[in-house]
């Protein structure tokens, strides 16, 4: 579920072409096209799908609403 996500919203940015979510390094690849992508605007949309980034963390409203099973934070 996590990884579907995670990918479905770096894919939303107009210009991602793909995106694969490794859940054992935890790391977005990314193929895009650079004069389109503002690689913050990916940040953007992972973390408004309820996961941190390394730049931005989500709001807690947003993570708030991930299925239990995706929860990672320690509360």
């Amino acid at each position: 579920m996590c990884q579907n996500r995670i990918e479905k919203a770096a894919k939303s940015v107009k210009g991602v072409k793909k995106a694969k979510w490794d859940k054992e390094s935890h790391m977005l690849s990314l193929a895009y096209h650079k004069e389109q992508v503002d690689i913050k605007d990916v940040h953007r949309k992972v973390a408004s799908a309820g996961h941190d980034t390394e730049k931005i963390e989500a709001t807690g409203k947003a993570y708030a609403a991930l299925p239990s099973c995706c929860k990672y934070r320690e509360e």
